[in-house]
């Protein structure tokens, strides 16, 4: 569980940031651009709600040079590679009005590693921060999987 709470703060930091950078050649970068899919088992969920024991995703990648760029069905995320078999993309979105007076923080992020093979390990993270009058509430969902590229 520590791997996944490691992963999660890479994700939510990346996120808040929207940090880039990446080495200067781009001649050693792993592509990883095009349509992958798989299924997700989630692995651990702090919010006041069920969530799916398994659910199929489907991510469309775009890739230029280092930058990274995923959409999926629900948002776009954005993000780097990192080291030569993975990336980690990840989206914040501020203050949205889930309910009348309930506003809520939410931080999003897909990490891709040891992608080989057009294979990869997956893990997606979201974490959800709510206000509403005096009161606050946080919780997180985390699930894993592996993706093939079509």
């Amino acid at each position: 569980m520590n791997s996944i709470n490691h992963i999660l703060f890479i994700l939510i930091v990346l996120a808040i940031s929207s940090c880039g950078g990446g080495s200067g050649g781009d001649d050693d970068v792993i592509f990883v651009g095009g349509v992958w899919s798989g299924t997700y088992t989630l692995r651990s969920n702090s919010c006041p709600w069920d969530e799916a024991v398994t659910v199929a995703f489907q991510h469309t990648i775009n890739q230029t040079g280092t930058r990274v760029v995923v959409d999926t069905p629900a948002t776009t995320y954005e993000g780097m590679i990192e080291g030569n078999d993975g990336f980690l993309v990840g989206q914040e979105l501020i203050n949205q009005e889930v309910s009348a007076g309930v506003f809520c923080e939410v931080d999003a992020g897909i990490r891709y590693d040891n992608i080989r093979n057009n294979r990869g390990d997956v893990v997606t993270a979201v974490r959800m921060r709510c206000y509403s009058g005096g009161q606050q509430s946080s919780c997180e969902v985390v699930y894993t999987g592996v993706a093939t590229r079509r």
